[in-house]
């Protein structure tokens, strides 16, 4: 469980990081 738990961190952590990301990219090609 433990390390199942672990992944689904692991897993939330990459997807935030992603939109995050994306978020950025598109506010830059807003403000160009």
């Amino acid at each position: 469980m433990a390390t199942a738990k672990g992944g689904i961190k692991i897993a939330i952590s990459v997807s935030s990081g992603v939109l995050v990301a994306n978020t950025l990219a598109m506010s830059h090609e807003i403000w160009e």
